[in-house]
């Protein structure tokens, strides 16, 4: 068994006695400082709404922007995913992943029983989830063990996010002790990259005819790769027609590509809509100065069900593209 492993499951199992999301809600964000990597973390309790309980991290400066940008509203999960390095240590029900279930039998050991054991995510920016390195398992360990004292203890007591506030600071020191201090960390808002069309092709578009329906966008995180890099899955669909425009995975920074894919989206209804409507901050932030111009009112709204039902779809396609059906649902 991997040492570390052994003390982040004993710090996990009182971490889960404990219950902490009863009394600290995953708006409550705390930092850790970790002395034996020099690295700044800040960390959040997850549990309160009853679906996901654990402990989720993110590193540095990118990391604060993250978390308190999901506080804030200012970006959904989808964006979150892309921004910082992250881990999260997380109670688990039902099958592991292959690989994750293969790490776990290296790390405790090929006669101890998986039932009940946690899902550990890392993350590096951009890039999809893959397994804990033993590095990342010791801070876990000793993270998750303060964490578990400090709330035993009624001394971790963090305050909703808000940026310039100060928060909790844990201190994770090297001889193994644990201060516990106060910080106030700068906090840098969330920017987005806005799309440059060139003007010839938009002069092509303000020609169409005006129509009055409405599209739906999406630019959601894809499951899997695309290249072996972080993807979305563009689509588009036509409400008055009831018909997918568009759907496909697309490098997740290639902004142009998806610019591009709209305004031929135009071409296939015959005119620019009236309104597009999305649930991809991503996509809002990115175009909506360019469709404005062009006298497209633009929407961003928390969910739309049948951009969901859509992603749900396109994400069977793109982990099984040789079973069945088309990427979005239309047999072959």
């Amino acid at each position: 068994m991997m040492a570390a492993f052994g003390e982040l499951m004993a710090a996990w199992g009182r971490f889960l006695d404990l219950e902490p999301w009863e009394s600290i809600v995953d708006d409550q964000i705390f930092s850790i400082e970790d002395e034996v990597s020099g690295e700044t973390y800040y960390a959040s309790i997850l549990g309160n709404a009853g679906m996901n309980f654990g402990l989720s991290f993110a590193r540095g400066a990118a990391g604060l922007r993250t978390m308190g940008s999901l506080v804030q509203e200012d970006i959904g999960c989808d964006e979150a995913v892309l921004e910082a390095d992250k881990l999260a240590i997380s109670a688990h029900v039902g099958d592991f992943p292959p690989t994750y279930r293969k790490f776990l039998r290296a790390a405790a050991g090929p006669n101890e029983s998986l039932r009940g054991m946690p899902f550990i995510l890392a993350m590096d920016a951009g890039s999809m989830p893959r397994v804990p390195s033993e590095d990342e398992i010791g801070l876990l360990a000793r993270a998750v063990a303060a964490v578990a004292d400090l709330v035993d203890r009624g001394a971790l007591k963090p305050a909703p996010f808000r940026p310039g506030a100060p928060m909790p600071c844990i201190v994770l020191r090297r001889d193994g002790g644990v201060d516990l201090k106060k910080v106030t960390p700068v906090f840098e808002r969330m920017e987005f990259a806005e799309a440059h069309i060139p003007e010839e092709r938009l002069a092509a578009v303000r020609a169409l005819p005006r129509l009055d329906r409405t599209l739906l966008v999406s630019c959601s995180i894809a499951p899997v790769p695309v290249q072996e890099g972080q993807a979305r899955m563009f689509i588009t669909f036509d409400v008055e027609s009831g018909r997918v425009l568009d759907g496909l995975g697309v490098l997740h920074g290639q902004l142009h590509t998806i610019a591009e894919r709209l305004l031929d989206a135009f071409g296939k209804i015959g005119g620019l809509p009236s309104e597009i409507q999305t649930d991809s901050r991503f996509f809002y932030e990115g175009l909506k100065s360019t469709l404005s111009e062009l006298g497209i009112r633009v929407l961003c709204v928390d969910e739309i069900p049948k951009l969901a039902e859509l992603r749900e779809s396109l994400a069977k396609f793109m982990r099984h593209p040789h079973k069945g059906k088309g990427r979005l649902g239309r047999e072959r």
